[in-house]
Order: C-alpha cells, then sequence, then structure tokens
C-alpha cells in the first residue's frame, strides 16, 4: 500500500513539529472563522443591539482603573482559551466565540467601516497574535489529547496539557497588558 505525500510528510516531522504544525493550522483556522463573522449579514436593529452590549461592556472597563482592567481583560481571555483545550467541544466553542467576535466587529463597524479589513488591521497589534496563538494552542491541545485519549495514552498527554495551558496563560497575561498599555497610550 502507496502511502501518500501527506502520511510521508507527517511521519517525517519530529513531534515538535507536529505540534507547531498542528498549531499553525489552527491558527490559520480560527483567523479564517473570525474572518468569517464580519461577513455575517446583520440587520441594523441586529447591529446597533450588539453595538450597544459591546458599548456597555467597554463603559464598565473604561471606568476601572488600567491594572482591573488588564486583570478583567485577562480574566475572559484565559477562560475563553481554558474551553478549546477540552477534547472536541473545546473546538466548537472556541469557533463559536471567534465566529461571535467576527460579528460583534461586523456590528460595531456597521455602516462605517469594511468589518473584515477591521478585523485584519488588528493584527497591527501584537496582543492580537498573542491572543489568537494561544487560542489556537488550546483548540490544537485539545485536539492532541483527544487523539491521545484515543490511543490509550491520555494520560501521558495531560502533562502536555498542562505545558500548554501555562503557556497560554503567560501569552494571555502579556496580551491584555501590552493591550491596556496600547489603549492608555492612545487616549
Amino acid at each position: 500500500m502507496s502511502e501518500t505525500f501527506l502520511s510521508v510528510f507527517w511521519k517525517s516531522l519530529s513531534p515538535m513539529q507536529k505540534r507547531m504544525l498542528t498549531i499553525g493550522v489552527f491558527l490559520v483556522i480560527s483567523m479564517m472563522v473570525t474572518l468569517a463573522g464580519t461577513l455575517y449579514p446583520l440587520s441594523t436593529e441586529e447591529a446597533n443591539d450588539i453595538d450597544k452590549s459591546f458599548n456597555q461592556t467597554m463603559d464598565a472597563l473604561e471606568s476601572m482603573p488600567p491594572s482591573s482592567q488588564a486583570t478583567y481583560i485577562f480574566g475572559n481571555n484565559v477562560f475563553i482559551c481554558l474551553l478549546a483545550f477540552i477534547p472536541i467541544i473545546g473546538a466548537f466553542l472556541e469557533f463559536y466565540i471567534l465566529f461571535s467576535t467576527g460579528v460583534t466587529i461586523a456590528a460595531i463597524t456597521y455602516n462605517a467601516a469594511n468589518p473584515s479589513l477591521s478585523f485584519l488591521l488588528l493584527f497591527i497589534f501584537p496582543f492580537t497574535w498573542l491572543e489568537f496563538i494561544a487560542y489556537s494552542i488550546g483548540i490544537s491541545e485539545g485536539a492532541w489529547l483527544f487523539w491521545r485519549i484515543i490511543k490509550h495514552r491520555g494520560k501521558r498527554e495531560l502533562l502536555n496539557a498542562c505545558t500548554f495551558i501555562a503557556i497560554s496563560v503567560v501569552l494571555l497575561l502579556a496580551a491584555a497588558f501590552i493591550e491596556i498599555a496600547i489603549i492608555v497610550a492612545l487616549s
């Protein structure tokens, strides 16, 4: 039986290269899912409702001191990221959240700017990259954990999961403080 190119390629990779490739694939998928959310057709009423809810959250956030803002952003992002580590279900939850983020971007830029372009412009900020990488690590590790459980090697994979959770938390902590620093600098 001849092996496919992808099978041969996959087998030629080291375990770390396989992990990095998986994270990279989920990073691209995560960006595409969020971008798809920006294309979701919204009525004026839907856009206004989402925008109003977003602005209420932002007003509450702005009333906090910067350190509390960073803590809030960090806590919210860690919760979202931890969901991604749940095998199978986590990926669906994460993609739903990312799609909803795209829809929110579409709502807050409704009739003012191109929502897809607005989303892509967020990648000029390092915190956007850090958040998407952390979420992609979570989705990737959820997939690896599922695969290892099927192969009856789940206990061994739990150590990797803990390592990747720690890495994701550090990335999200840095992202939160960078985001607040940029907001403070721009205001």
